[in-house]
């Protein structure tokens, strides 16, 4: 706002005055299911659908990691 930066990116849009907002991407976060899991054949899943369930995580995965944590609470660590 004081002719300091020329972009920069955020996760979420901000708005404030004479800037303006733009999407340049978007990320999923996604769960592999052998074909015989009971939920395999669901088009779409929701944190509720999987907490409890067992599952690898990768350590670096950002800030799906808080996201993870927080949605999964029943995950084993």
């Amino acid at each position: 706002m004081e002719d300091t930066l020329d972009a920069t990116i955020t996760l979420n849009p901000l708005v404030l005055p004479s800037f303006i907002s733009q999407p340049i991407m978007t990320e999923s976060l996604s769960a592999l299911l052998p074909r015989t899991h009971p939920l395999a054949t669901k088009r779409a899943l929701r944190f509720r659908d999987i907490d409890g369930e067992a599952f690898l995580v990768y350590a670096n995965i950002g800030f799906w990691r808080d996201v993870v944590e927080r949605e999964l609470p029943r995950l084993s660590r």
